[in-house]
Order: structure tokens, then C-alpha cells, then sequence
């Protein structure tokens, strides 16, 4: 299986942004500006518990993209440890 190593699943902030732009999707902005506010609006209301989901999730992905690539990276072990220790 291929995994690429800048894997959107290596980073729980896109699981965010995704969140975002589907509470956001069939809205129409004229301008970035215009966009700005309910992205704001809409980070502000995301629940804590959603964050701390990823957060927890995040060892697991991360020893499953070490199991993939068949190699230790240091700073993979590094978060692994980080994570487990929460």
C-alpha cells in the first residue's frame, strides 16, 4: 500500500479544515474577505471533544504509516512516545 508521507492522515488539522468546509459548503462568498468571518465562526464552535478525537487517533495512524514504509523514523517515535504519554 502506498502511503505518501505528507499524508493528509499525518495531519489531524485537515480533518478540521475538512470539517469546516462542509459545514461551509453551498454557501457562496464573492470575496475572500467575505469568506473570512464564518470561517472564523465556525473554528470557534468546533467542539473540544472533536479536537481531542483526532489527538487521540494520531498514535495510531502514526504506527500504522511506520508499519507501511517498513523503516523507524526518529520523530515518528518521538510523536508515538509524545501521544502515548497524554
Amino acid at each position: 500500500m502506498f502511503w505518501p508521507g505528507q499524508s493528509q492522515d499525518l495531519k489531524p488539522i485537515e480533518n478540521i479544515w475538512s470539517h469546516i468546509k462542509h459545514k461551509l459548503t453551498g454557501t457562496h462568498f464573492s470575496t475572500t474577505h467575505q469568506l473570512s468571518e464564518p470561517i472564523n465562526i465556525e473554528w470557534n464552535n468546533i467542539d473540544s471533544s472533536f479536537c481531542k478525537k483526532l489527538s487521540a487517533s494520531l498514535p495510531t495512524r502514526l504506527k500504522t504509516f511506520k508499519e507501511i514504509k517498513g523503516k523507524s523514523y526518529p520523530i515518528l517515535s518521538y510523536f508515538i512516545y509524545l501521544f502515548n504519554s497524554c
